[in-house]
């Protein structure tokens, strides 16, 4: 039987990661903490449709995180001068911020991957498990459910411009800029229309007339979502002690 583990280990893992990436500049815990994101990543998405969608997310990361890297180089101007030329100025200490920040960026786009396929329902239900007050599990677990609402919006339209034979890489970079604000706005009005009647939907139903709410499925961690649970909390506190 294969094993799939529970949101809530998975969460557990993304703060933990996140949080080390966000308290350490070094670009070599950043290397570490991205690899092991990634393999989590092929672990948990073993399907060649999720790995091909894994790639393609990467192929597009790559280009905002170059533009990132390059303005974090040329804006940090202290510490010891590695190349100097007229204005450009390239230190050790804008080099390794770089690094940091870029890596950084990929590793939190990436984790975020981890909890995108889930449906809303299981967050809800995750955070009740937490004993989350349930108006702050809907607004987070609403929160997260809307990245992956937005970008099917998105591939909807994306669609809709393929099958009128337009193709935004055979455009020009005036042009592509120019259609993704054109774009932009009935993407966000879809969005915000699907919000609309998300409240609605809340208000019919008496959302919050109550203090308490129950939920018709549990969620139960079994032994081996406890074991990865206890061994990542464990690891993160051996790394924070250890690179202080």
């Amino acid at each position: 039987m294969k094993f799939v583990p529970n949101l809530r280990t998975v969460m557990i893992i993304v703060i933990c990661l996140t949080g080390i990436s966000v308290i350490y500049q070094q670009p070599l815990v950043q290397s570490i903490l991205l690899a092991v994101t990634m393999v989590l990543l092929f672990i948990l998405r073993p399907s060649t449709k999720a790995r091909q969608q894994l790639l393609i997310r990467i192929s597009r990361l790559g280009r905002i995180i170059l533009v990132i890297f390059i303005f974090q180089l040329l804006f940090r101007r202290n510490g010891n001068v590695i190349f100097e030329f007229s204005l450009l100025r390239i230190t050790d200490i804008g080099i390794n911020y770089a690094l940091a920040s870029s890596l950084r960026f990929f590793l939190i786009i990436l984790a975020a991957g981890l909890l995108m396929d889930y449906p809303f329902q299981d967050y809800l239900i995750a955070l009740n498990a937490w004993k989350f007050p349930y108006e702050i599990a809907f607004i987070v677990a609403a929160t997260i459910h809307f990245l992956p609402v937005f970008k099917r919006i998105f591939d909807n339209k994306m669609e809709t411009l393929a099958l009128r034979n337009i193709s935004l890489k055979k455009l020009t970079l005036p042009q592509r800029l120019t259609a993704f604000k054109i774009l932009l706005i009935p993407v966000l009005a879809n969005a915000i229309h699907n919000i609309q009647n998300r409240a609605i939907s809340l208000e019919l139903r008496a959302f919050r007339i109550h203090k308490t709410r129950t939920y018709l499925h549990q969620n139960k961690l079994n032994p081996i979502d406890l074991i990865i649970i206890i061994l990542t909390l464990i690891m993160t506190t051996l790394v924070l002690i250890n690179l202080r």
